[in-house]
């Protein structure tokens, strides 16, 4: 342990200040007015950048509650036996309904197939609205995928926009839902960021030219903004920064879309004038301090980088790895005064850090096969039952007894059975299509699976207990170049409202005594399958 001692510590600081002071020479007052520019500029550059992270997060976050929206949408029962009608009150009905339950600003819905497309929008918009949606429908036709995001643009307003299919089983239309992206977006995003914005759309002509006549100011949260300069910029290729737009710095952000003949950019602008003003005062503090401890720079800022400078960046370095999850990194600072014991204490902290992430995992985690245990389910069902009823967002939990286990402990041992268990656990990991999908292992050769994919799908599920059942099913591999079979007994118990989560495991475990009663390798649901 590091003896602490305030005298050398006092010594060290009283350095600093004067090496601060000293700093101020006659070079940094000569180029004074041209490093404060470029600080300030290089300060809201950097803001910039931050600013511009944020808005493309924000953005994403809008398409991703749009993509939710929009699969939300595309299985409920009611919406789609709407759509099967393909009467046009009858979907336009439910179109407004969705709309105003959802928070959405437009919805549509059309099948190419059939041309049918019904709209919020007003009608005559129809076809601008199947023109700009089709790229999103090309996109999960051509290329197969669940979902297509996008910004395009109706009657002169700006949306975003996810596109999902809507199956019953194969699909039969498609649901879009968007948010729009006009003035009220950008003076909330201006509200949280402290940075003007303005959207823009244009449409290049020829080459990488941009004609005035082609470009469309959608929104923004400055007077200030000037179009032509911005022209001049985007034509030239100088987009990262410049001053042309009266007192502010700029920069300009990509927005992605899908609609690859509309250009959707963004100008995030702060003032640097009010930044460089505060250099006008400090300008004559270093003319008065430079002529008078010029002598002491050099020793000064000596002391100051080895004295201060290097221990202190060590310790950032090490912050910022531990920070990153690496928790190797150790400090050592040969000196006894207070940035010593900073180091030491640093070290300590890492170790504990170290001891509470691990007591955390053994607390919701199996230590034989790292999936999670007991514990953990219960947490995960209480959370699925709180997002059944808050949102209506389905789940369904599978109670897994394995067949003939006991047999491979007493014919191979049991090192022999944690391989087979270590196996099993390794296929139901796997088994778990998402993040928020969770395999336990609940003691013993039981287990359990908490999904979340179509679990509202009574079909799907059962095809998805089948294929379990086959996947456990398969011969597993010993350490002695043997083989082993297990099965598996499966309980299936369904969410639904009002139920607990005590009442929810005892169906799952009636469930799979049903499923053992019944010749094992089968599944059953509760309450009984007829």
């Amino acid at each position: 342990m590091h003896k602490l001692q305030f005298s050398s510590f006092r010594k060290s600081v009283f350095a600093v200040m004067c090496a601060l002071v000293m700093l101020s020479q006659a070079m940094t007052f000569l180029l004074f007015d041209y490093v404060g520019v470029k600080n300030a500029q290089n300060l809201i550059l950097q803001d910039n950048e931050k600013t511009i992270l944020s808005f493309q997060s924000f953005i994403n976050q809008r398409f991703l509650s749009l993509t939710e929206k929009a699969e939300f949408v595309a299985v409920d029962y009611g919406f789609k036996s709407a759509i099967a009608t393909f009467e046009s009150e009858t979907v336009q009905s439910a179109l407004l309904n969705y709309k105003r339950r959802l928070g959405a600003d437009f919805m549509a819905v059309f099948a190419p197939e059939r041309s049918f497309f019904e709209s919020t929008l007003l009608p005559d918009s129809y076809g601008e609205s199947v023109r700009a949606l089709s790229p999103l429908t090309l996109k999960i036709k051509e290329r197969g995928y669940e979902s297509a995001t996008g910004v395009f643009r109706v009657n002169n307003i700006l949306y975003q926009a996810s596109l999902i299919p809507v199956k019953a089983p194969e699909i039969i239309a498609y649901v879009a839902i968007g948010f729009a992206l006009d003035k009220s977006v950008a003076l909330d995003f201006k509200e949280r960021m402290f940075s003007d914005i303005t959207f823009l759309t244009f449409e290049r002509t020829e080459g990488s030219m941009v004609d005035r006549g082609g470009v469309d100011i959608v929104a923004s949260t400055t007077d200030q903004f000037s179009l032509d300069d911005f022209l001049e910029d985007i034509n030239t290729g100088d987009v990262t920064a410049n001053q042309k737009y009266r007192d502010f710095i700029s920069q300009i952000a990509i927005v992605r879309q899908d609609n690859e003949d509309l250009n959707f950019v963004v100008v995030l602008q702060k003032s640097w004038r009010g930044v460089f003003e505060a250099y006008t005062l400090y300008r004559t503090y270093f003319l008065f301090l430079t002529a008078l401890l010029l002598i002491f720079t050099i020793p000064a800022a000596i002391f100051l980088s080895g004295k201060v400078t290097r221990p202190v960046y060590k310790l950032l370095k090490a912050s910022e790895r531990v920070a990153q999850g690496d928790y190797s990194v150790r400090v050592f600072v040969d000196q006894t005064d207070e940035l010593g014991l900073l180091a030491s204490r640093f070290n300590e902290m890492v170790k504990g850090l170290v001891e509470r992430e691990r007591m955390e995992f053994l607390a919701y985690h199996d230590g034989l096969t790292g999936l999670g245990n007991r514990r953990l389910l219960k947490q995960k069902i209480g959370e699925a039952l709180s997002a059944y009823k808050d949102a209506e967002i389905p789940s369904v939990l599978f109670l897994i007894d394995l067949d003939n286990f006991k047999p491979v402990n007493d014919t191979h041992g049991h090192d022999a059975g944690d391989t087979a268990l270590i196996e099993v656990a390794s296929r139901l990991d796997s088994f778990a299509s998402s993040e928020d999908e969770w395999a336990i292992r609940l003691g013993g050769d039981e287990f359990a699976l908490l999904l979340k994919e179509n679990a509202d799908d009574k079909g799907f599920v059962e095809t998805k207990a089948e294929l379990l059942i086959n996947v456990i099913s398969e011969p597993i591999r010993l350490h002695d170049g043997g083989y082993v079979d297990v099965g598996a007994s499966i309980g299936v118990a369904y969410c639904y409202a009002g139920l607990t989560r005590e009442v929810w495991l005892k169906e799952a475990d009636k469930a799979c005594y049903s499923a053992k009663d019944a010749g094992k390798n089968v599944f059953k649901s509760f309450p009984e399958d007829t």
